[in-house]
């Protein structure tokens, strides 16, 4: 069947040229062209979109438990000397701790290739995201700077990636007027298992 489709296909073309005239024949092989051109681009953010959704996949039905917030100082001034977006269009950001635990579902292992997952690629965003690809608009609520583990009762810094439920700590910049927040990785977003509220 497959040997098939390219005889036709050649078919096709020599009945075009010998049953058209020539500016029909042109007319058909520029709109094949402009076809193709839409298809490739379709194609290419299809790939796109779906090497996110994989990557994110590592979170897939994850949720989190929100252990608390505290205030903390602001990051160091980066290497060059700046200040690294101290304020984003909202406002001046107002620097915490976000003590929290991603749990992350038994079954994820079995049903995705990817499963690591990297904390300091998560994002603020507003809390009526919803899970699946950002909508044009979708900004980030705040700024995470660093991340840091629960390990042997102490916090360190974060150097590597993740596997499975793991109690992490967000160094987050948020606007003085946002209260609430989500977080998304990816086209994943980790819903609090409780509503704590500060």
């Amino acid at each position: 069947m497959k040997r098939l489709i390219p005889i036709l296909l050649l078919a096709a073309v020599v009945a075009m040229f010998k049953l058209l005239p020539w500016w029909g024949s042109v007319a058909v092989v520029v709109g094949l062209g402009l076809c193709l051109k839409l298809f490739a681009w379709k194609l290419v953010e299809r790939l796109m979109l779906g090497a996110f959704k994989a990557k994110g996949a590592a979170l897939a039905g994850a949720d989190c438990t929100l252990h608390g917030i505290t205030r903390t100082t602001p990051p160091k001034p980066d290497a060059e000397g700046g200040e690294d977006g101290e304020e984003i269009e909202r406002g001046p950001l107002r620097w915490v701790h976000i003590d929290l635990t991603v749990h992350v579902p038994d079954g994820n292992p079995a049903r995705t290739p990817f499963r690591l997952w990297d904390a300091t690629e998560l994002t603020l965003v507003p809390v009526d995201a919803k899970a699946g690809p950002p909508p044009d608009g979708e900004e980030s609520i705040g700024r995470i700077a660093g991340v840091e583990l629960h390990r042997d009762a102490n916090w360190v810094t974060l150097d590597e990636k993740l596997e499975g439920t793991q109690r992490i700590r967000l160094h987050a910049g948020v606007p003085a007027d946002v209260e609430f927040f989500k977080l998304r990785y990816y086209f994943e977003v980790l819903e609090n298992r409780a509503t704590v509220q500060r």
